[in-house]
């Protein structure tokens, strides 16, 4: 389940910039699109780091420290889980 998120990350990265749309274009209640690039590559290290960690009775725990993890990537760049998930909802559509 969790290599099956990677690849959505990962594939979500590669459209990403693959698209290459500019920040101009993106409204403002949008993640711009150079930071939704970087915000995805630290989730795509957060995910690897838990899959590293993987063992036995410790999933919880690792499902506790990913999402964590993500916390501390929204706010260091000064944004929500919601408006994360609203940008990229709005790069998947354009």
């Amino acid at each position: 389940m969790k290599t099956g998120r990677i690849y959505i990350i990962i594939a979500s990265l590669a459209i990403l910039t693959a698209c290459g749309g500019g920040s101009d274009s993106v409204p403002s209640e949008y993640v711009q699109f150079d930071t939704m690039v970087q915000i995805m590559a630290d989730m795509h290290v957060i995910e690897a780091k838990g899959n590293l960690a993987r063992s036995g009775s410790m999933v919880e725990d690792n499902k506790v420290a990913i999402k964590t993890d993500y916390e501390q990537v929204f706010f260091n760049y000064n944004t929500t889980q919601a408006r994360f998930d609203s940008s990229y909802n709005y790069y998947a559509r354009n």
